[in-house]
């Protein structure tokens, strides 16, 4: 409708992503203070912040995995941090890239209810796409795989289509369909 229905403040400095958890009750927020803010979505108030990345954040998602929530969350430190969210403890630190993280995208092929692990894509300015496979108990690059290398330059954008198609979207000026 083109009119503002809610606001949420909090963050003094840019807000790069946002997500919502899964019941859609909890709405989280990256941004240039190096946190991840989160608000309550019905009464507007602020909750937890998550707070252990040593550069700005980039992108958060977040996913179910069997009982427990997690938000991720990926960094210009080139980390990506799993994060418990009832509890606000990282879960895990996963490295690989070089370059700031850019992006993240759940592997829809590895996503049903009640699963206990999912892979996700990570996108960066390295210019690699990395798959993890992420649980609540444990977290790591998916093994046998290589990093995906389709681009020249930094990769911005990662998106999986109805089709379960990654497709990219690249400094280099391509947007590529994999």
């Amino acid at each position: 409708t083109g009119e503002k229905s809610h606001v949420y403040r909090g963050p003094t400095t840019p807000v790069t992503s946002t997500a919502l958890s899964p019941d859609c009750q909890t709405l989280f927020a990256g941004c240039w203070d190096k946190c991840i803010w989160s608000w309550d979505v019905s009464s507007r108030q602020p909750l937890q912040k998550f707070v252990g990345h040593a550069d700005f954040i980039k992108t958060v998602i977040c996913v179910k995995l069997g009982h427990n929530v997690v938000l991720i969350s990926g960094s210009a430190d080139a980390s990506i941090i799993i994060w418990d969210v009832a509890t606000r403890a990282k879960l895990h630190t996963l490295k690989g890239h070089i370059g700031a993280l850019q992006d993240l995208a759940i592997d829809p092929t590895t996503y049903s209810p009640n699963i206990t692990s999912v892979t996700i894509f990570s996108a960066s300015s390295d210019p690699e796409i990395r798959r993890w496979t992420v649980s609540f108990e444990q977290s790591a690059e998916t093994e046998q795989t290589q990093p995906i290398l389709e681009h020249e330059t930094s990769i911005y954008k990662l998106f999986f289509d109805a089709d379960d198609d990654l497709w990219t979207a690249s400094a280099d000026g391509m947007v590529k369909c994999l």
